[in-house]
């Protein structure tokens, strides 16, 4: 083999091998963006459920004794309600005269595209004094 045609294998090594290097930098920072994103989405995911989850306890607490008086099944109520950088809004929805489904939404108003909701809901059962006690079993077979 002659000694000039190897000279040109070294510097396409070289080249091969600083382009390789440059990918996997290149991923590497694009990696690191993208679990930044991730970990900033997660505290507004988590903030959200609280807010959601509080939104239903809250209703629980202040039930307006109106609610428990008969009615048509139905849309009964709406609870809206702002915390500092969330919008909660609690629905109360007559099921049967004694059985009411609250369903909680929250979103948080992240100045950022990765603002999250959270939606949760409880099934709450009114006892012979019409005061309201979350369902020991909340699935959605056991609705009416």
């Amino acid at each position: 083999m002659a000694r000039g045609t190897r000279r040109g294998v070294a510097l396409a090594l070289v080249l091969l091998a600083l382009l390789l290097a440059g990918a996997l930098a290149a991923g590497g920072v694009m990696s690191a963006g993208r679990s930044m994103r991730d970990a900033a989405g997660s505290i507004d995911r988590v903030r959200a459920m609280a807010a959601a989850e509080q939104g239903l306890t809250l209703a629980v607490a202040d039930w307006n004794g109106t609610w428990s008086s008969a009615g048509p099944a139905g849309l009964i109520a709406t609870l809206p309600d702002s915390l500092p950088g969330l919008v909660d809004t609690v629905r109360i929805v007559r099921l049967t005269p004694g059985t009411f489904l609250l369903i909680s939404e929250s979103r948080s108003l992240s100045p950022t595209p990765l603002s999250a909701r959270s939606r949760v809901s409880l099934l709450v059962t009114l006892d012979s004094a019409l005061h309201p006690h979350p369902s020991l079993h909340h699935s959605w077979a056991e609705l009416p």
